[in-house]
């Protein structure tokens, strides 16, 4: 029973990350990227790496070894907790930000050494999902990266297909006006 809580944990821990790696990674509110379907600088058409969740959700499908298992959830529990930390700090950060563009005159001497907490923050935190990503890759075997290769491409086919219609509609429709009249 005590290993099923703790892979519960885990996998709740490897998630939570997942959505702040995410979240961190979708471009600024307005802003669309050509080609790329997630925002990763590092990675943006998604070619190179595999989302824990994904290598998770296909334990099986690829042959994941216990070992592996537990080296993914390990270097994913490692690099939440920092993460966690980091992204408070970046918070804070951007507060601080606020208050110094808030002020009637802005002091720009301390508004660009805020900028600077801000941009090493962010470089911190994109080194650590590389690292964890990388780290994660350089586990899996040939033969695993290719299945999920082929993963990520049938998903992929899978979104771009068109919707199968729609199931008619319970109520009746009213009827329209001629067009042109």
């Amino acid at each position: 029973m005590k290993i099923w809580s703790k892979v519960a944990s885990s996998l709740l821990i490897l998630s939570c990350l997942l959505i702040s790696y995410n979240s961190f990674a979708q471009p600024p509110r307005g802003h669309h990227h050509k080609g790329g379907h997630h925002g990763n600088p590092m990675d943006p058409k998604g070619e190179h790496f595999y989302p824990p969740e994904m290598i998770m959700h296909h334990k099986s499908d690829i042959k994941l070894t216990k070992e592996q298992q537990e080296y993914i959830i390990k270097v994913t529990q490692e690099t939440q907790s920092t993460f966690t930390a980091k992204k408070w700090a970046m918070h804070d950060a951007k507060e601080a930000m606020k208050k110094l563009l808030e002020a009637e005159k802005v002091d720009e001497a301390k508004t660009y050494a805020q900028l600077d907490k801000i941009l090493a923050l962010e470089g911190e935190m994109k080194k650590q999902k590389l690292g964890l990503m990388i780290k994660i890759k350089n586990k899996l075997t040939a033969d695993q990266k290719k299945k999920l290769d082929e993963l990520k491409k049938k998903h992929r086919a899978e979104k771009g297909a068109p919707r199968p219609p729609r199931p008619p509609h319970d109520k009746p429709r009213p009827p329209q006006p001629p067009k042109g009249k």
